[in-house]
């Protein structure tokens, strides 16, 4: 069973894992901007996929982190919204409708949507879509986040029940396009979730987007149970 695995930044976690157990089972992790030389990243599907990586099962994430682009560092103007009737909205935060978010996060994400598209176009087997991971609780000073974020450090880091709920959105809209295309859907492993649903603290990397070795090692077990069942 060839089970291939296509990627942007996310790709790495379990390239990472591989690399580390040794496993050579039928399954291959790739970054697929990289597929050209190695180190470029480049957006453009390439359309010869199927040729150069043949699959009974694929699974892919693409993009991932739009949630973070909209709510990792601090508003101008702190907001806070809904998800279920049961939320509550933080103290001296404007409240946005849930609308607004969705549509905020379906545009950032419509390039992704776009591009996992074409990787599926060239491909008759099986495909499933993984979630990105899940948001840090605590982002501290052990964190080095990506350097387009580095200008806007002075605004702060947004609070984590905030960046849930982003991330919460994320994950119904990705759903609910795979269901509307017919596309299986992986959410991210709950072995690697605290209580709350954040990642847990030895599952990240030293930035606030990514798992780690140990968190792609969770996500390819959860897709081998996935394509077996």
């Amino acid at each position: 069973m060839r089970i291939v695995f296509f990627g942007d930044s996310h790709a790495h976690a379990l390239i990472r894992a591989l690399n580390k157990s040794g496993d050579q089972s039928g399954l291959t992790a790739v970054d697929i901007r990289r597929i050209e030389d190695g180190k470029t990243n480049n957006k453009t599907i390439l359309t010869n996929l199927a040729q150069s990586y043949p699959a009974d099962h694929l699974f892919c994430c693409l993009g991932g982190t739009e949630y973070n682009l909209l709510g990792l560092i601090e508003a101008d103007e702190p907001f806070d919204f809904l998800v279920t009737p049961d939320d509550t909205i933080l103290p001296d935060r404007k409240p946005v409708p849930n609308g607004v978010i969705r549509s905020a996060l379906a545009a950032r994400m419509r390039s992704a949507l776009g591009r996992m598209s074409e990787v599926r176009a060239q491909y008759s087997c099986p495909f499933t879509c993984v979630a990105p991971p899940p948001p840090f609780a605590h982002i501290d000073d052990t964190a080095s986040l990506p350097r387009a974020f580095l200008p806007h450090l002075t605004k702060g880091i947004a609070p984590a029940s905030v960046r849930r709920k982003l991330y919460m959105v994320q994950i119904g809209l990705l759903e609910a396009h795979c269901r509307a295309e017919g596309i299986g859907f992986l959410p991210a492993p709950v072995a690697v979730q605290d209580v709350d649903g954040f990642l847990l603290r030895n599952c990240w990397r030293n930035d606030p987007t990514h798992g780690n070795a140990r968190y792609g090692a969770a996500v390819i077990g959860q897709m081998r149970d996935f394509q077996l069942a």
